[in-house]
C-alpha cells in the first residue's frame, strides 16, 4: 500500500473513527447517502461520533469518501507534509465533524502524517482521535471520540 493511499484510509476512518482507505485522491460525489445523520454531536470542544455511525463507516468508508476530496501535500523536499481536504460537501459528516475545505491534516494522536501508515494498527485500536490541522496558516485541533 502506498503512503498516500494508507493515509487517506486513516483520514477517512479518523473522520468517523477508524483507520484508512486505499484511495489516492478521491473525487467528491455530492448527493451520496450519509450514514451518520444524527450520529455526530459536538459537546464543547469534543466531537462525539456514535458507535453505530463509526461501525457503518468501518464496513464501507466510501459513504464518507464520497463527500470529501483529499490530496496528499508534499513539502519542498518532496516529503509528505499532510493531507488536504480539498473539497467537502456542505452538511456532510466530514463538515459536521469540524473539517473545512483546505484544512491540512498534519498529525493524528501526535503521529505525523508521514508516519500514519507505519502506525496504522495503533490508530485502528483507539476510539479517541486528536487531530492537528492547519487552517489558513493557523493550527486547529479537532478532538473526536467514538461512543
Amino acid at each position: 500500500m502506498t503512503a498516500p493511499g494508507a493515509a487517506i484510509k486513516v483520514l477517512s476512518f479518523l473522520l468517523i473513527a477508524g483507520a484508512l482507505s486505499f484511495l489516492a485522491p478521491c473525487v467528491s460525489q455530492a448527493g451520496q447517502a450519509d450514514p451518520c445523520t444524527g450520529g455526530i454531536l459536538t459537546r464543547g470542544g469534543l466531537i462525539v461520533v456514535s458507535k453505530e455511525c463509526a461501525d457503518e463507516v468501518r464496513k464501507d468508508n466510501s459513504v464518507i469518501l464520497f463527500n470529501v476530496a483529499i490530496k496528499a501535500r508534499l513539502d519542498k523536499k518532496g516529503e509528505l507534509r499532510g493531507y488536504e481536504a480539498v473539497e467537502i460537501d456542505k452538511g456532510s459528516a466530514v463538515e459536521r465533524m469540524g473539517f473545512r475545505p483546505h484544512d491540512l491534516l498534519v498529525s493524528v494522536n501526535g503521529i505525523p502524517a508521514r508516519d500514519l501508515n507505519a502506525r496504522r494498527e495503533v490508530l485502528e485500536s483507539t476510539d479517541r482521535f486528536d487531530l492537528t490541522a492547519l487552517r489558513r496558516g493557523r493550527t486547529v485541533r479537532l478532538r473526536i471520540e467514538v461512543r
